[in-house]
């Protein structure tokens, strides 16, 4: 082709595509401000979350994914829950327990970054902490950090 980039081809007997996502239905949850807090240590990091959240109708089980996490607390609107389902994976809250209205969910978990080894979430090298943060849909996908550091630091 002589080094020329031909245009890309567009097929008008077609609709448009939509981007590939694990899922296109909404979440059955609005959030309308989050709050992060982190207390960082190689060997266990705490991550305070703070969701201000709503429910879109009806309230359903609401599923939190997080491999590798150890929950401290979990809250909403100030009250401790104890009605939770907890596996290796995910933290389920029953619709049950999630108010109507605007409500604040608030969770506490360790990590460890010394000991993750998936390149995922928060990451210790020998002298800085690395933050990975990326939206569900796009978990498995390549992405940056939000911060980089040289092992050699």
């Amino acid at each position: 082709m002589d080094g020329q980039i031909s245009p890309p081809r567009i097929d008008f007997g077609r609709p448009p595509r939509r981007p590939c996502w694990p899922t296109t239905n909404p979440t059955p949850y609005t959030i309308s401000r989050t709050e992060l807090r982190f207390q960082l240590a190689p060997n266990a990091t705490r991550v305070i979350a703070k969701l201000h959240m709503s429910a879109r109708g009806t309230a359903q089980d609401m599923v939190l994914d997080g491999e590798g996490l150890k929950l401290r607390r979990i809250e909403i609107d100030g009250v401790a829950l104890s009605d939770h389902r907890l596996t290796d994976t995910t933290l389920t809250i029953p619709a049950s327990a999630i108010p109507s209205g605007e409500f604040m969910l608030e969770t506490e978990v360790e990590i460890s970054p010394a000991e993750n080894t998936a390149l995922e979430g928060s990451i210790c090298r020998t002298a800085c902490i690395v933050l990975n943060a990326r939206p569900r849909a796009s978990a498995r996908l390549p992405s940056t950090p939000t911060a980089r550091c040289d092992d050699a630091v």
